[in-house]
């Protein structure tokens, strides 16, 4: 493969799959802008608008990486799709926030909403955060591990558990497991997610 071929691969790569700036690819590539510029318009690559170019700035300024979201589907991925908006749409929460964030006690759930948001949304696993809501006469350490195992998810990314206050035993027979939250922080993802809904609510309500 010449030189010139390898080159434009690799801008290529950078700028759509790493989603870094063209001013990060120079400096990486040691090449200048003007050259990073002319072989993304040689391969007919769509320049960001400055808004996503702000955004995406943002998250590597503060490494944190963007979610990588699917734009076509398997028929899999659109049962999976539909599946996770569906969920987000009954638990999630919309108002007021700059998050994902997701409550259910039962595992099952969680779990579909985890494989929505790493197969769809494309989120990086080290960002998401659990917050586990118990009462006092649960055994906090052992649901964290369960729902450590359950989620795939470190203890370290758990934040402080939310113990609620009321009669012991009262809450085990609706989830002896507490419940937990699971959060994302990514405006734009909870943006889209809120459009996702929105569309297919609209499409539900004009068929019938």
């Amino acid at each position: 493969m010449r030189t010139n071929e390898i080159l434009a691969k690799k801008i290529s790569s950078l700028y759509c799959d790493k989603q870094y700036s063209m001013a990060m690819i120079s400096e990486k590539l040691k090449i200048s802008l003007y050259k990073v510029q002319y072989w993304l318009e040689k391969n007919n690559i769509p320049r960001r608008d400055r808004s996503e170019a702000t955004y995406l700035a943002y998250f590597h300024r503060f490494n944190k990486l963007p979610c990588n979201i699917k734009k076509k589907f398997t028929l899999k991925e659109k049962e999976l799709f539909i599946a996770g908006i569906m969920l987000y749409w009954a638990e999630g929460w919309k108002k007021n926030s700059k998050y994902v964030a997701f409550a259910n006690s039962d595992p099952k759930m969680i779990q579909l909403f985890l494989k929505f948001l790493h197969k769809i949304c494309g989120i990086h696993k080290d960002r998401l955060h659990i917050i586990l809501h118990l009462y006092e006469d649960q055994d906090e350490l052992k649901l964290k591990n369960f729902w450590s195992k359950i989620t795939e998810i470190p203890l370290n990314q758990f934040n402080a558990s939310y113990m609620h206050k009321g009669k012991p035993g009262s809450y085990k027979k609706k989830s002896e497991y507490g419940t937990v939250s699971i959060k994302y922080n990514d405006k734009k993802l909870l943006t889209q997610i809120l459009k996702w809904i929105d569309d297919y609510s609209k499409a539900g309500v004009a068929q019938w």
